[in-house]
């Protein structure tokens, strides 16, 4: 879902880094390749305190998108989160694991999507949005032929 707007951010010509911090596995480069990401403005950041390393991915300037995987945090992290986004003119992507409390505490965010896998596509759900627009569409995914 992501993949068009990093393609974008990474191939102008005033193109900051595209920061990917804690993410689970490696990103696969021939496939960000693929779909138009430049790799030279792609920073994988291997941090120990996540937190940290997205605050200062944030607010540094030098990213136009940090992409972070974060386990644990409190609403007040994440609103240090927001400013220091705000602050650095930065698009921000928090990805967690969606708990019962994570799912129910409030949270600064202006957009939050739940992702979930169906039989034969994917789930997304709105869960929060500027506007108050909530709901799930469900998006089926086609195998293409390889004629």
């Amino acid at each position: 879902m992501l993949l068009p707007a990093l393609a974008r951010l990474s191939s102008g010509p005033a193109a900051r880094w595209c920061s990917w911090i804690a993410p689970p596995f490696e990103p696969f480069a021939p496939a960000l390749s693929v779909h138009g990401v430049t790799l030279e403005r792609v920073l994988v950041v291997r941090a120990a305190t996540p937190l940290w390393a997205c605050e200062q991915a944030l607010r540094s300037g030098a990213c136009d998108v940090a992409l972070a995987w974060i386990r644990r945090g409190d609403p007040r992290q994440f609103r240090r989160l927001q400013l220091a986004a705000e602050q650095g003119r930065t698009l921000g992507f928090v990805f967690r694991t969606l708990s019962a409390r994570a799912s129910s505490e409030p949270s600064c965010a202006a957009l939050r999507i739940s992702v979930g896998a169906l039989a034969e596509g994917a789930r997304i759900t709105l869960l929060k949005s500027r506007g108050g627009l909530r709901g799930s569409i469900d998006l089926a995914l086609h195998a293409e032929s390889g004629s």
